[in-house]
């Protein structure tokens, strides 16, 4: 098992579990005060450019599987 923690723009961290079988858990850690979690352009902070790219094809990659039918009632 492998553990990967990232820090975001905004405070709190985004962990990914990527499992001995190959299955992935996210997992979302925020101050208890904080309403969102976010990783930015450049003008807001843009700290992980390639986590932010990545986070970018994971949201085109859900919706298009969405509209695709997988998940009918997701999209």
């Amino acid at each position: 098992m492998k553990r990967i923690t990232r820090q975001g723009d905004s405070g709190g961290r985004l962990v990914l579990v990527v499992e001995d079988d190959g299955d992935v858990v996210l997992q979302i850690q925020q101050p208890a005060e904080a309403g969102h979690f976010e990783f930015c352009t450049g003008a807001g902070g843009g700290r992980s450019p390639k986590v932010l790219r990545a986070l970018k094809a994971l949201a085109e990659a859900m919706e298009e599987e969405n509209t695709a039918g997988r998940h009918p009632h997701m999209a």
